[in-house]
């Protein structure tokens, strides 16, 4: 009981932290799932695949164009400023950003190159807007890292959380009472101006923190771990944030665009309560690297037992709605999507499982075991990108939920695995009441 208790006080505290972002990313995500009803309701079912792929590729894409470093954020960034080397807070942060320089010029041109390829004069605008998009979605990664690192997890996930899918959501219909006609060109443009503005914010948010005088001198001599510490953390990344967009692409190769509509609209509603999650993680993450650091182990079971607590039963009530009303949900896109809901109530095993599991991949990703976490992870993408189309010519739509759902909670429960037999921590909601370690 006394574990309850300390874990019940603990919440509390976290529940106003992460009670911001929560905010924000639930602002997102209703801005995100209005600007999918629209999308569903104004343009044709194969219309609507073609954006939601383009996108989910631009988002993808966006982990390339920085190498994944700003994964090493939680882990060297709070690491440096707890040793007071400034230098090296310096160093890990200008090193991004001149990655993001040097690989915007690559990744922008495979993107026209596969837009000469196409033909397709709609789809090359549909392609090129997308492409355009990710230097902006490349600095917005960057910067929210370094800023929820340095103890500044609002302005570092806000404006790509809130900001950016409530702008989409501005510009889209503003577009289409202004004459323009509904299309995945259009839909496009209206993304890329929305990233674009994000961009400019976050920068005058991030500059009073980490701005050019943050650091005299740059301390560059771990680039070589920053740059592996990506590498091996980039599995992760496609996993835990860019989920949905990694399925639809994996989707993508066995269905067709019709259902490929069908399973992303699904998908989006998943996204709120992971968001949720993913809230209450980033809020404890800096406390939990911090503890790792010291080697204080009660209060990282302190963290872990907190992050349990306030996420487990809201994520269990959430699905369970979700799963009951399925068909209703989605009828609200059009007669086009009703018949989903077998899909939408197999993604729901997605937040719940990452829920009950725990952080684990934080976990391992702050103490360094990142052989781990790749090796994980990629089986786990591998398994994914063979079992989702290879379900989805099976099954249809219903089999590659059922498939991309299977494998993501294989994955969760690999990573539980990893850390127990690795580091003896039990990070799960089963240890809510007891020791973890």
């Amino acid at each position: 009981m006394r574990h309850v208790l300390s874990g019940l006080s603990g919440a509390r505290r976290l529940a106003g932290a992460s009670g911001v972002l929560l905010a924000g990313r639930i602002a997102g995500a209703a801005a995100s799932f209005v600007f999918a009803v629209m999308l569903a309701r104004t343009l044709p079912q194969p219309e609507v695949g073609l954006a939601l792929t383009a996108i989910s590729s631009a988002f993808l894409a966006s982990v390339l164009i920085t190498l994944n470093v700003e994964s090493g954020s939680i882990r060297f960034l709070v690491a440096a400023k707890e040793a007071q080397k400034t230098d090296a807070v310096g160093g890990f942060i200008y090193f991004g950003r001149l990655l993001l320089l040097c690989m915007a010029p690559i990744v922008v041109s495979g993107y026209a190159v596969l837009a000469i390829v196409e033909g397709n004069a709609a789809r090359t605008v549909v392609i090129a807007c997308a492409a355009a998009s990710i230097p902006a979605m490349g600095w917005l990664r960057l910067s929210g890292s370094h800023a929820t690192a340095l103890g500044k997890p609002a302005i570092g996930s806000l404006p790509r959380t809130a900001l950016q899918p409530l702008l989409l959501l501005i510009l889209f219909p503003l577009s289409l009472a202004a004459g323009a006609a509904a299309s995945a060109e259009l839909a496009l443009g209206c993304f890329l101006a929305s990233f674009v503005a994000t961009a400019v914010v976050q920068f005058v948010l991030i500059r009073k923190h980490i701005g050019p005088g943050a650091s005299q001198r740059r301390d560059f001599s771990d680039w070589r771990e920053w740059l592996a510490n990506g590498f091996f953390m980039s599995p992760i990344i496609l996993l835990q944030e860019y989920l949905q967009h990694g399925v639809v692409i994996a989707a993508a190769i066995a269905l067709n665009a019709s259902e490929v509509a069908l399973l992303a609209i699904s998908l989006r509603f998943i996204s709120l309560v992971r968001f949720g999650i993913l809230a209450v993680n980033m809020a404890a993450s800096p406390a939990l690297s911090r503890a790792v650091a010291r080697a204080d182990h009660s209060e990282r079971d302190k963290q872990l037992r907190a992050a349990a607590l306030l996420k487990a039963p809201a994520a269990a009530l959430a699905c369970l709605v979700i799963a009951f009303l399925a068909e209703p949900i989605l009828a609200l896109f059009g007669p086009d999507y009703v018949g989903g809901g077998k899909a939408l109530a197999w993604f729901t095993l997605i937040p719940l499982s990452s829920a009950v599991f725990g952080p684990n991949q934080l976990l391992l990703n702050i103490s360094g075991a990142r052989s781990w976490v790749f090796g994980v992870s990629l089986g786990a993408i591998l398994l994914a990108f063979i079992a989702i189309p290879a379900a989805g010519t099976l099954h249809g739509v219903e089999g590659a939920a059922m498939a991309a759902s299977l494998a993501f909670a294989a994955w969760e429960a690999a990573l539980f695995v990893t850390v127990r037999t690795k580091f003896g921590v039990d990070a799960s909601l089963f240890a809510v009441f007891g020791r973890r370690s």
